[in-house]
């Protein structure tokens, strides 16, 4: 399916034979296996693997092949999954097998209602009969519940082990997920649902299967509730659960079997299977797990960029129960800076490969859009004396811009593609030899740095500042339109107004705010040869002629540091209007926390722009497209790109960004920045004599490689050539406009990002 543009391709049949050895540990086919198989059957399968690699012969592993092939075929139905994980498996290492696979590929198929249902058909035939069931499931399965580890985490997921369900199940929770952006929002909806019901019928004994806790009817009535605006947001407490009930891991209502700490029921008993199968139930999955203390795992929550690895999916250690005024403050953070509603983050790992690249969900980025619409149409009504203010002006033109942005095209077959939806390595190989022009690069999991594991992003992030006597320029709606947009305060002030996360109708955005998060925020892709070349600008003016180590004062450093990245935080509802990022910079956003709001104007013609720079204040012509930034994905811009910035009112958000140059973009580069100088009110920076000093150092880095390439007999690209011509056509039309001494080298205060 197209919208789960990161789920590894899969068959829906059995693979084709290959000669036999020992199956070699696939770590795509172990994260994905790890989705459709419940724990107990995971282990098994691994086991499976390592006592065949350590057969000491073929026909060693032949006998292990068959005692599973019995073993599958003679069980109940349900597992068709599982013998088709197993099949992968047998059809690398048993010879038998294999040979069994090149006499069936001349002989005309036999029926698969007759391989897995009649007993008299041979045992490979039912074999790979369940399997070729296993893999359409597998793959449907695989399908839904990828993007929901997307986006509730894959630690849900496994929790839960939705993939108990069936395929029509998982589809269900995908399309929950889509509208609902967060489970721990789910989470507050499923209660309400859970505890109407046994208002009037009291929970089930024997217990059910936890997958079973998400009822499909609960999950199209919340997905209802969400659209339409009436969706509870108070969690339950302790006292508000009716006699029979507990809470789970994750805060959800469920019968005191599967509450933690877990309480046995006296009417359910266990089952008693052999301890070499491959198979066991669910109660007694449920019950290994449960008394898996040791092997406890990390809090959910909504902020972690990465998903947490199989084994440490676990139920956590025994919580103890805490007042609701305990809740909001625990002795892990005496600052009581974790606010009750926003759940402690997890511990990161490892990333899973899948979630390299990003998902295109128009259903939730139209979801987002309009409710931001609502909102702004709202605040237009309650205006009094229309664009009197920065924050009036701006709100109304992304209310013009909104209602006419669409969700990009990302499809060859409908025409040119206004946004590339990319793993790690696509986006790499691109940006390391040109610069895409046409369209912003959106990626996911390409951040190395990761946040610790029990509270918000933000306020680790404020905690790491540091000396909040210092001031900060604060960019507040409110300001009149006839004065500056921002006002200095301090950060202690700051950090209060952040931290106390209350809704406001005139929400701060924090203006130059230098990073004290380590150097590791660079997102991955933009590490090659090709966008270093701001890098080298710094590099050159930092060291002048000298090879050694930088040597450089504290204020010179940090200027150079805040180009190359930078924060945004931004409290919920602030807009930020149309602009194109000075010096002529590409540019990287990475959210961290909340959802962003991304619009720029796709592929303008000459006129467009032309039109755009003569009235950016209220220019809404042209094709303005639009999508919506989760935690962990960076969309990635190349120079003059004319964007836009929108925030729903509630959650506020946080994002690292930084900028980088290109060396394959060097003509356009050089064209922006002529026309951000000629233009000053396009950018979201004064330029100031900056501009001049850029290329100055970027002209010589150029002529330094030109005569290199020279000096080794190689042909010099009309490009270069170009670019050095335009400099000297910058030099003269720079000449010749009115010079402002401002801050170097990345001008003064930031009008807008």
């Amino acid at each position: 399916m197209a919208s789960v543009s990161h789920t590894r391709a899969c068959a829906t049949t059995p693979p084709a034979p290959q000669p036999q050895t020992p199956p070699a540990k696939d770590q795509d086919d172990d994260d994905d296996d790890a989705l459709v198989l419940t724990r107990d059957q995971l282990q098994r399968l691994h086991a499976f693997r390592d006592a065949l690699h350590r057969c000491a012969s073929a026909s060693e592993r032949d006998r292990l092949c068959l005692a599973l092939r019995d073993q599958l075929i003679d069980h109940e139905g349900g597992h068709e999954i599982l013998v088709a994980c197993a099949e992968r498996l047998t059809a690398k290492a048993c010879a038998e097998y294999f040979q069994w696979r090149v006499d069936m590929a001349g002989r005309p198929p036999t029926p698969l209602a007759v391989t897995f249902r009649e007993d008299h058909v041979a045992p490979w035939d039912r074999f790979f009969g369940l399997a070729s069931i296993g893999y359409a499931a597998r793959l449907r399965c695989l399908d839904a519940l990828t993007e929901v580890a997307h986006r509730w985490g894959r630690h849900v997921v496994l929790h839960y082990d939705l993939v108990l369900g069936g395929p029509e199940y998982c589809h269900h929770v995908r399309i929950a997920a889509r509208v609902i952006p967060t489970f721990d929002k789910a989470v507050v909806a499923l209660n309400r649902c859970t505890k109407e019901r046994a208002a009037t019928q009291p929970p089930s004994h024997p217990a059910r299967d936890i997958s079973s806790h998400i009822d499909v009817e609960d999950l199209q009535r919340i997905t209802q509730w969400w659209e339409n605006g009436t969706y509870p947001r108070k969690h339950l407490r302790d006292e508000d659960l009716p006699p029979g009930y507990g809470f789970d891991d994750f805060h959800l209502m469920v019968p005191l079997e599967h509450a933690w700490p877990p309480i046995k029921s006296a009417s359910s008993s266990p089952v008693s299977w052999p301890a070499t199968s491959l198979i066991t139930p669910v109660p007694s999955i449920r019950e290994s797990v449960k008394t898996a203390a040791a092997a406890a795992a990390p809090q959910w929550s909504p902020y972690r960029l990465v998903p947490i690895p199989r084994e440490h999916t676990t139920l956590a250690p025994p919580k103890t129960k805490a007042s609701a005024s305990q809740s909001t403050q625990s002795s892990e953070n005496p600052a009581g800076e974790t606010r009750g509603h926003h759940p402690p983050p997890a511990q990161p790992m490892a990333a899973d490969p899948r979630c390299g690249r990003a998902l295109h969900d128009r259903d939730a980025d139209e979801a987002y859009r309009k409710q931001v619409l609502t909102e702004l149409r709202q605040k237009v009504e309650d205006t009094i004396f229309p664009r009197s203010t920065h924050g009036e002006g701006t709100n109304r033109l992304i209310q013009e811009l909104l209602e006419k942005a669409e969700p990009p095209n990302t499809s060859r077959d409908k025409g040119a593609i206004e946004m590339l939806f990319f793993s790690g390595d696509q986006a790499e190989a691109l940006v390391d030899f040109e610069s895409p022009h046409g369209a912003p690069i959106v990626t996911d999991g390409q951040q190395q740095f990761r946040w610790k594991t029990r509270e918000r992003p933000i306020a680790q992030f404020l905690r790491r500042m540091g000396n909040l006597d210092r001031f900060i320029s604060v960019q507040i709606p409110s300001r009149s339109a006839l004065s500056e947009s921002f006002e200095v305060r301090k950060l202690s002030e700051v950090k209060s107004r952040y931290l106390a996360d209350e809704s406001t109708d005139d929400p701060w955005n924090i203006l130059d705010l230098q990073s004290p998060l380590p150097s590791a925020i660079l997102p991955n892709f933009l590490s090659g040869e090709n966008c270093q070349l701001l890098l080298q600008v710094r590099d050159t003016v930092l060291m002048e002629e000298s090879a050694e180590r930088v040597v450089a004062s504290s204020r010179q450093w940090n200027e150079w540091r805040n180009v190359l990245e930078w924060v945004l935080m931004s409290q919920g509802g602030h807009n930020t209007a149309p602009h194109t990022d000075s010096h002529g910079f590409s540019t990287w956003i990475t959210a961290q926390e909340g959802c962003i709001g991304f619009g720029w104007l796709s592929d303008p013609t000459d006129k467009e722009r032309a039109a755009w720079i003569a009235n950016p204040g209220s220019y809404t012509g042209g094709r303005w497209r639009y999508t919506v930034l989760k935690p962990g994905q960076t969309v990635f811009f190349v120079s003059g790109t004319i964007h836009f910035v929108f925030r729903i009112r509630a959650p506020q958000t946080l994002a690292l960004g930084g900028h980088v140059l290109q060396w394959s973009g060097l003509e356009r580069w050089m064209a922006i920045v002529l026309t951000q100088m000629r233009n000053p009110s396009i950018t979201n920076e004064d330029m100031g004599v900056s501009a001049a000093k850029y290329v100055g150092v970027v002209s010589r880095l150029v002529v330094a490689k030109v005569n290199e390439d020279r000096a080794n007999g190689l042909e010099i690209e009309d490009r270069i050539l170009r670019f050095l011509d335009s400099v000297k056509a910058f030099e003269t039309a720079y000449g010749q406009l009115n010079k402002k001494k401002r801050r170097s080298p990345a001008g003064s205060k930031k009008r807008a990002r």
